[in-house]
C-alpha cells in the first residue's frame, strides 16, 4: 500500500490570502492600536498563513472558511512577537561612546542624595497628619495589628482603620512626596 500523497492546499491558502489579509491586519491592528501596516501585524499574519498550511497539510479541517482561526492565530502571534520584541532591545554602541564611565562614588552619592530628598517629603508629609493618624500610621508600619493598636491607643478598630485609611490618603495626595518617590524609585 503506498503511502497517502499529501494534497496541496497552495491555492486554498493563497485564495484566503487574498480574500482575508486587508482585513485580517486592520481587525489585528484595531486589537493592538497599531497601524495595519506594522512589521510585527504583518509578521504575525504571514505565521498564522504558513500555520495553516501546515494545519492542512496534516488533513485538518477549517470550521467555516478559517477567518475566525486565522483571526485568533494572528492575534496570538502578534502577542508573542510583541513580547520577544519588547525583550530584545537593540543598543548601538556608538550612542554610548559619549557618555562618561560610570562613578560608583558619584552613584552612591546621587542615590543618598535622593534617599535625603525622600527622607524629607516623608518628613513633610507625616508632619501634615495629625498627632492620632501618624502615631497610628507609624504604629501600622511597625507591624501592629488594628486591634494592637486600637489598645494601645485607646481607640475603636474602626477609628483606628479610618486614621490608617485618611493618613494614607493624605501622604498619596501629597506631590512633593510622590515626585521625591517617583524620583528615588527609577
Amino acid at each position: 500500500m503506498t503511502p497517502k500523497k499529501p494534497t496541496d492546499h497552495s491555492a486554498q491558502i493563497a485564495a484566503l490570502w487574498h480574500e482575508h489579509y486587508d482585513w485580517l491586519s486592520r481587525l489585528v491592528a484595531r486589537k493592538c492600536h497599531r497601524a495595519p501596516t506594522d512589521p510585527l501585524i504583518e509578521d504575525a499574519i504571514t505565521e498564522a498563513f504558513i500555520r495553516a498550511m501546515k494545519f492542512l497539510a496534516r488533513g485538518e479541517t477549517f470550521d467555516g472558511d478559517g477567518t475566525s482561526w486565522l483571526a485568533l492565530v494572528s492575534w496570538r502571534e502578534y502577542l508573542r512577537l510583541y513580547e520577544r520584541a519588547a525583550r530584545t532591545v537593540s543598543i548601538d554602541v556608538d550612542d554610548w561612546a559619549g557618555l562618561p564611565d560610570p562613578d560608583p562614588e558619584t552613584d552612591e552619592l546621587v542615590l543618598d542624595q535622593l534617599q535625603r530628598d525622600l527622607d524629607g517629603a516623608l518628613d513633610q508629609g507625616l508632619a501634615r497628619l495629625t498627632p492620632r493618624q501618624r502615631a497610628v500610621l507609624v504604629d501600622n508600619h511597625a507591624g501592629y495589628t488594628y486591634s494592637e493598636i486600637a489598645q494601645r491607643h485607646d481607640l475603636s478598630r474602626t477609628a483606628v482603620n479610618k486614621a490608617i485609611q485618611r493618613a494614607r490618603a493624605i501622604l498619596r495626595n501629597d506631590g512633593r512626596l510622590h515626585q521625591a518617590y517617583r524620583e528615588w524609585s527609577d
